[in-house]
């Protein structure tokens, strides 16, 4: 079973990585919403982790240290990212107020 959840994960992720590889995609989550396709890949990742708890692969246990974990690394890199969103909007305005 854990092979064929890792199978099912390469498939899903494949698909997920040729949506964000469309023009249309990239231009809206580049760069202020590139957090969100971490998220997303993450939850992908936490997802098939899920999938194994039923077959006694990883514990319930498990999967949430493997949750908050993520969740750990996560927010800081999406508290930076909007603060550098923030400082963009900034700068962006001074130029503005300077013509």
């Amino acid at each position: 079973m854990v092979v064929a959840i890792a199978i099912g994960l390469v498939i899903v992720a494949s698909a997920y990585a040729a949506i964000l590889n469309i023009k249309a995609v990239r231009d809206w989550y580049t760069p202020d919403r590139t957090w969100l396709t971490v998220v997303i890949g993450d939850g992908l990742i936490l997802g098939a982790l899920l999938c194994l708890v039923p077959y006694g692969a990883l514990s319930l246990w498990q999967w949430w240290i493997a949750f908050v974990y993520t969740l750990s690394a996560g927010v800081p890199i999406i508290i930076w990212q909007k603060l550098r969103k923030i400082q963009r909007q900034r700068r962006a305005a001074k130029a503005l107020e300077r013509e």
